[in-house]
């Protein structure tokens, strides 16, 4: 990952929203990229833009002509993702990426960049998805829902510049809420919200030193955020850890005694007593 300064507010750097629309759900299926976008933010203003068709050497599948209505003559004389590869890279090289269900779009640029003998983007990650997950309650957290809920207005969805351009919108909204709330550094951001190699790294250091502290039965101080009463530190006695779905849970008793949980994703500071 660049060797950037963690503590500074996430708005003090350039943020490259991100978005894919493909011929199918799974490159190792042999789906392939057929548009890409990126915009380039910082102080919330789009200070540069990247763009383009991308021919994917194969016919479109009708159920990915449906969502995106990108056809086989569009995409007819249009480059290769291999021909755009080192101009994208050199776009968002410098920038800390945002994108919709990141895991989705990162996915795909690192198989194709793979392919193309390029090596994968590794670089910080926040997944605007993860965010509205964590910070809003929807029925749905479908691109056009969210946006929905914040009253952002939008012409047409799954086409990747407009789909990056409403992810945008809806980042900012969930950072004003972050805010107030006295969360604002990139670390934590990556923490709480990653999907890139930091994110990964940060949850096996925390794992293992929980790991550690619940077999030792060490006392722990904490630094975690909670969505209710924002920035945290508390002495803790952790017991266990459970995963419940997708999320991984911290149980341990406070200075009360009480039994109490909390994703480790919050979790962002441990200290051992």
């Amino acid at each position: 990952m660049l060797d950037i300064d963690l503590k500074k507010d996430i708005e003090e750097f350039d943020l490259i929203f991100i978005d894919v629309e493909t011929t199918g759900l799974n490159p190792k299926e042999a789906d392939k990229i057929c548009e890409i976008a990126a915009l380039k933010v910082k102080k919330r203003e789009v200070i540069d833009t990247f763009y383009s068709l991308i021919n994917p050497q194969k016919r479109m599948p009708s159920c990915a002509y449906f969502v995106h209505k990108i056809s086989d003559e569009e995409l007819a004389s249009a480059p290769i993702f291999e021909k755009i590869a080192k101009s994208f890279i050199d776009f968002i090289k410098d920038g800390v990426i945002c994108a919709y269900n990141a895991d989705f779009d990162i996915g795909f640029i690192n198989h194709q960049l793979r392919e193309a003998s390029f090596i994968e983007i590794d670089f910080p990650v926040i997944d605007i998805l993860n965010m509205a997950r964590k910070i809003v309650k929807l029925s749905s957290y479908k691109l056009k829902n969210v946006a929905n809920f914040f009253n952002i207005s939008f012409l047409r969805l799954h086409r990747s510049l407009d789909d990056a351009r409403i992810a945008e919108r809806i980042f900012f909204k969930l950072v004003d809420i972050l805010k107030e709330k006295n969360l604002n550094q990139l670390g934590q951001y990556l923490s709480i919200f990653g999907a890139s190699g930091f994110y990964k790294e940060r949850q096996h250091y925390k794992i293992n030193t929980l790991r550690e502290a619940i077999l030792k039965k060490n006392d722990l101080v904490v630094d975690y955020f909670s969505y209710n009463r924002g920035l945290e530190k508390k002495l803790i006695k952790p017991i266990s850890l459970i995963k419940e779905k997708e999320n991984l849970y911290l149980w341990y008793k406070d200075n009360k005694q009480s039994a109490k949980h909390i994703n480790i994703d919050c979790i962002l500071e441990i200290h051992l007593v």
